[in-house]
C-alpha cells in the first residue's frame, strides 16, 4: 500500500504533466489514489523519466539565460570598446524587448477568442518587421554618412553577431516554453 506523501506526490505529478489539457482528469482522491497505485506498480520508470524531463527543461532555461547573455555582451562589445566608442548600436536592444510582444499578444488573444490564423499571421509579420529592422539598423549605421559613419564596420559585425545569438535563443526560448501545446511534437 502506498504511502499518503507519495500518493499526494503521485497525483500532483498525475494532474500537473500527465493528465494536464488531456483527455483524462483526475477529479477524485479515489481516482487519484487509483491511478498513483498503478503508476508505482507498474511504471516506476515513467516517474523518473518525468523527473528527468523536469531537470532537462530547467538546464534547457539556464542555458537559454547563457546564450542570451552572450549575445547581450556582443552587443555591448560592440558598443563598449575603446576602438568603436559610441553607443549607437545599443538601439537594437529595443528591438529585442518590442519583437516578441505581437507575437505572444496574438497568441493568448487567439487562445482566449478561438479566432482564425489572421491575428497570428499578423503578428509574425510585426515580429519580423522588428527583427529585420534590428539586423538593418547597424549596417545602415556603418554606411550613413559616407565621410564618416556613425559606427564602424567592426562595431557593426559584432551588433550582426548579437542579433544572430539573441533571436536563436528567442526561438529556442518559445519552442521550450511551447512544445507541450504541440499534438504532433517530435522533439
Amino acid at each position: 500500500m502506498l504511502t499518503r506523501k507519495r500518493t499526494s506526490v503521485c497525483c500532483r505529478l498525475l494532474n500537473r504533466l500527465v493528465y494536464r489539457g488531456g483527455a483524462v482528469s483526475v477529479h477524485s482522491n479515489n481516482q487519484c489514489l487509483l491511478f498513483s497505485h498503478i503508476l508505482a506498480k507498474s511504471n516506476r520508470r515513467e516517474l523518473k523519466t518525468l523527473a528527468i524531463f523536469q531537470d532537462a527543461w530547467n538546464e534547457s532555461l539556464v542555458s537559454l539565460a547563457f546564450a542570451g547573455s552572450i549575445g547581450m555582451t556582443f552587443i555591448i562589445l560592440a558598443c563598449a570598446l575603446p576602438h568603436y566608442g559610441v553607443w549607437w548600436p545599443f538601439i537594437v536592444v529595443l528591438f529585442y524587448l518590442f519583437a516578441p510582444i505581437p507575437t505572444l499578444l496574438a497568441r493568448k488573444y487567439t487562445e482566449r477568442t478561438g479566432s482564425t490564423n489572421s491575428t497570428m499571421e499578423l503578428a509574425i509579420f510585426i515580429t519580423m518587421a522588428f527583427v529585420v529592422s534590428s539586423f538593418a539598423l547597424p549596417i545602415v549605421l556603418a554606411r550613413a554618412p559616407v565621410a564618416k559613419p556613425a559606427i564602424e564596420w567592426g562595431a557593426c559585425y559584432l551588433t550582426l553577431t548579437g542579433n544572430i545569438v539573441v533571436y536563436i535563443t528567442y526561438l529556442g526560448f518559445f519552442v521550450t516554453l511551447y512544445q507541450d501545446d504541440s499534438d504532433y511534437n517530435m522533439w
